[in-house]
């Protein structure tokens, strides 16, 4: 369906504006454990539905460090798989963005903010184009 939808797209020329989501939890570790977690590339396996049988194809390192470049594949409807590349990476934030397949523009920002030595939040905005 969603690879029907997406060639009605592309044959009519029809596009689908840029849209921003927005999400932040709380977790309760310190932040250095929970960037730790979160830099690891296999974090992915672990936080991924079992339903959609998450994979990681290929990647230039196991540690999110900039200018990595990965290969998953998932089963949303149909098996996909995509690149994504780390274009931003400071302590505490990194961006992601997806080179193929999916959207005109994918760019995923990860922030990690300590809230006290037990908490840290994460904020995560995604910006995306169909």
């Amino acid at each position: 369906m969603r690879q029907y939808l997406l060639e009605i797209y592309y044959e009519h020329n029809v596009s689908i504006p840029l849209k921003i989501f927005h999400h932040s939890f709380v977790v309760d570790a310190p932040i250095d454990k929970v960037w730790n977690f979160y830099t690891d590339l296999h974090h992915l396996e672990v936080i991924t539905p079992k339903r959609l049988d998450f994979k990681i194809i290929e990647s230039s390192s196991n540690k999110i460090t900039l200018g990595q470049t990965a290969y998953f594949s998932s089963k949303i409807i149909t098996r996909i798989t995509w690149k994504t590349r780390i274009t931003a990476c400071k302590p505490y934030t990194y961006v992601d963005e997806m080179g193929n397949v999916l959207f005109k523009r994918w760019k995923h920002t990860h922030v990690f903010h300590k809230i006290n030595k037990n908490q840290t939040k994460i904020e995560d905005e995604v910006e995306f184009e169909l």
